[in-house]
């Protein structure tokens, strides 16, 4: 037929077709989740190879981070706290310490001057926050332990904030499809 009308028919069976074959290959590709493996597995390669660049990029960045740490008040230079990951998994999240050393136990005292509304506490000058660590929030330094995170498969490098468990806790039906997605080192406004 393409060669007795070739003008009428040469969209059909030139374009129309492989158009055709395409599209019923990308349906079969998600129908089996084909779409979905290649999917994670590109966001892992990309979180992998970023992380990766990242930590030997800031290197002298993050020895001069932990040495000025350690000078202001000798205590430890990282933070770990349980964060909740993707599914609702519970995980040890990593950050460099800009608090004092006892700012957990000093939590409770300020509770009444937060911020913010519910689980989620907030101050804009909070006293816990060293000199140090007054710098490294500003400029974000104290979230590059959370590459470690990332190499680890805990989290992404670009997904919802990981919460506190206290707060997890407070979400309602809507809040809680925020653990669908691998956590983010930063968020897509960040982004």
């Amino acid at each position: 037929r393409l060669m007795q009308e070739p003008r009428r028919l040469a969209n059909r069976y030139l374009l129309g077709n492989p158009a055709f074959v395409a599209r019923s290959i990308g349906q079969a590709w998600v129908a089996r989740g084909v779409a979905d493996r290649y999917e994670r597995a590109s966001k892992r390669t990309l979180d992998l190879s970023i992380a990766l660049l990242a930590l030997v990029l800031l290197g002298p960045i993050i020895a001069a981070v932990c040495l000025l740490i350690t000078l202001e008040d000798r205590g430890p230079v990282f933070f770990r706290q349980t964060r909740i990951g993707a599914g609702g998994k519970p995980f040890q999240m990593w950050k460099f310490r800009s608090m004092a050393v006892d700012a957990e136990a000093r939590k409770a005292a300020l509770l009444a001057e937060s911020e913010r509304e519910g689980a989620c506490f907030k101050m804009k000058s909070d006293p816990r926050v060293t000199r140090i660590g007054r710098f490294i929030r500003r400029v974000s330094l104290d979230e590059l332990p959370q590459l470690v995170n990332v190499l680890r498969g805990e989290m992404s490098i670009v997904g919802p904030r990981p919460a506190l468990p206290q707060e997890v806790i407070a979400y309602d039906d809507r809040a809680l499809q925020r653990l669908n997605g691998q956590p983010g080192l930063t968020g897509l406004w960040q982004v």
